[in-house]
C-alpha cells in the first residue's frame, strides 16, 4: 500500500500557525482529528476536512497530500 503524507505541519509553519489548538480554532476541525492526521494515525480523511484545510492554507489538495508509491506503510 502506498504511503500517504499529509503535510499539515509544513503548511502550519508556512502560515505561522504554531499549535493544533490554533489550527482547531481556525478550521473548526476537532483537535483529535488534526492530531491523528498530523501523526499519521488516521486511515481516512473526509472531503469536508480536506476542503477546510485547503481553504485555511490556501492550497490545492495535491499540495497538501502526497502519495509516495515507493514507500510501503505498515
Amino acid at each position: 500500500m502506498p504511503k500517504v503524507d499529509i503535510k499539515i505541519l509544513e503548511f502550519m509553519g508556512k502560515n505561522n500557525i504554531r499549535t493544533i489548538q490554533e489550527l482547531h480554532e481556525i478550521t473548526g476541525l476537532s483537535r483529535t482529528t488534526l492530531s491523528r492526521l498530523i501523526n499519521g494515525k488516521n486511515t481516512s480523511i473526509t472531503v469536508d476536512t480536506l476542503i477546510k484545510l485547503c481553504k485555511t492554507f490556501e492550497c490545492e489538495i495535491g499540495e497538501l497530500i502526497v502519495i509516495d508509491k515507493e514507500k510501503v506503510s505498515s
